[in-house]
């Protein structure tokens, strides 16, 4: 699998090598939105900054996966996605690390972690608190 950088996802990517998930946060309304856009999701504005997210969340869905999607996901068979509701205020979905998809549930608490390289990057991923 490939992943393309962008000039506005650049810093994102950036922060994940460094081993943070970083979100932006709105200027003018102080919405959280993730993922990297141009404007503001809530209210259009152009103003916004770089922030770190603490890396907590609550599972709001997740869904058991048993065949990939393509090559690069065969070997992690079956695995979980998780789409979290951050304590900052945005979504962020990401693989559930392996070993605890049996234990996963709505409502229950995650941190985002970093497993493996995908395209020479480390990948983010949910484990269970």
């Amino acid at each position: 699998m490939t992943e393309t950088t962008t000039q506005i996802d650049r810093d994102w990517w950036a922060g994940v090598e460094a081993g943070k998930v970083l979100f932006q946060r709105c200027s003018r309304c102080q919405a959280a939105t993730f993922y990297p856009r141009f404007a503001c999701a809530v209210c259009l504005s152009p103003a916004w900054h770089w922030q770190e997210c603490a890396g907590q969340g609550t599972v709001y869905a997740f869904t058991r996966i048993h065949r990939a999607p393509n090559p690069d996901f065969e070997a992690d068979i079956p695995y979980v996605v998780v789409l979290a509701d951050m304590d900052e205020g945005f979504r962020l979905m990401a693989k559930l690390k392996s070993g605890s998809i049996g234990a996963v549930s709505v409502g229950a608490r995650v941190a985002v972690a970093f497993e493996g390289q995908a395209a020479g990057r480390p990948r983010p991923c949910f484990e269970l608190l």
